[in-house]
């Protein structure tokens, strides 16, 4: 109903569409986000997307996690990325204790 309600003062037509996500994707792609504590839709002013690249790396055993990061890294580095920052790693959480996780920040190079 809520959805309803934003929907009628954006005057947005919601006559033709089929469920409830559809109307949901509207208002998202408006930049209005569901507030679940407070049970409504809020706008948000949306930021310019940025240019960073995370990328998450996670696999099985600390050594090999660590040389799959770096793997990763130069194989970004090859495609015209540049690092800017490699986290330390993390230890996943039980039942998966043995695997590990590493992040890797990157910028598109600008001469690419």
């Amino acid at each position: 109903m809520a959805a309803l309600k934003v929907a009628e003062c954006l005057k947005i037509d919601t006559s033709n569409l089929a469920s409830a996500e559809e109307l949901y994707d509207i208002l998202t792609d408006r930049s209005y986000s569901w507030d679940t504590k407070e049970k409504e839709w809020n706008y948000v002013e949306s930021k310019p997307p940025s240019e960073i690249i995370k990328v998450r790396v996670m696999t099985g055993g600390k050594e090999r996690t660590a040389r799959l990061g770096d793997e990763v890294a130069e194989a970004l580095k090859a495609a015209g990325f540049r690092a800017l920052e490699t986290s330390k790693l993390f230890p996943c959480r039980p039942p998966k204790k043995n695997d590990y996780r590493v992040y890797i920040d990157c910028l598109k190079n600008d001469d690419n």
